[in-house]
């Protein structure tokens, strides 16, 4: 029972951990039918200035909802469509959290492909990373992707995702409990069995003697 016991342990905690994301998107800009000459004018420093059709921002949130502390997280972030990434901001827990931006974008360097890196990245811990984007006529879904070991869930509120996640991470301990249960409910039954089969031979041959 012990080796099965161990077994289950360790594939809780191997499991693949679930890292929640929360995305939303603000429109800033939008390109008006009716005012096809209108465009946002974007300025970065004394570059030229840059005009786009419509303008918006990707707000995307990450929590570690595993059971293990990530010393430092890889992850990267894939426009599809004509959606081209200029500008990033973020949000750390305190200044002891950081992340680091891999690849450079902006005005000038638009890009569709973003790599990140958050140091460190431990349990309950919160990131939030604003994408400045342009696009033409319809924005696309933002891909997330990571090289760890991880599988990213969506949180629609954080209310139900912390609890959906927390009963998820919870899981394997029920079952866990549950099968150390059955395991004594079931030694204790072999040994009511045997100290039955006990007396009753204790018993037949204290009758047979008297």
């Amino acid at each position: 029972m012990g080796a099965v016991v161990t077994a289950l342990v360790t594939r809780y905690r191997n499991r693949r951990q679930p890292i929640a994301y929360k995305m939303e998107t603000i429109e800033i800009f939008k390109k008006n039918p009716e005012l096809i000459s209108l465009q946002a004018v974007l300025m970065e420093g004394d570059k030229p200035n840059f005009t786009a059709d419509n303008f918006s921002i990707a707000r995307i949130t990450l929590i570690n909802k595993g059971n293990q502390d990530i010393e430092q997280f890889s992850f990267g972030v894939t426009l599809k469509g004509t959606d081209k990434a200029i500008d990033i901001k973020q949000e750390t827990p305190d200044r002891h959290h950081k992340i680091k931006v891999l690849n450079p974008v902006g005005l000038s360097t638009p890009t569709t492909e973003l790599d990140f890196t958050l140091e460190p990245f431990n349990r309950g811990d919160k990131y939030i990373l604003s994408v400045y984007f342009t696009y033409l006529d319809s924005s696309s879904p933002i891909e997330l992707s990571s090289s760890h070991s991880t599988k990213f869930v969506e949180a629609n509120t954080e209310t139900d995702s912390t609890l959906r996640l927390s009963l998820a991470s919870y899981t394997p301990s029920i079952l866990l409990l549950s099968y150390l249960l059955f395991s004594s409910i079931y030694f204790l039954v072999i040994l009511a069995k045997y100290l039955l089969d006990m007396f009753r031979e204790w018993w037949i041959s204290v009758f047979k003697i008297y």
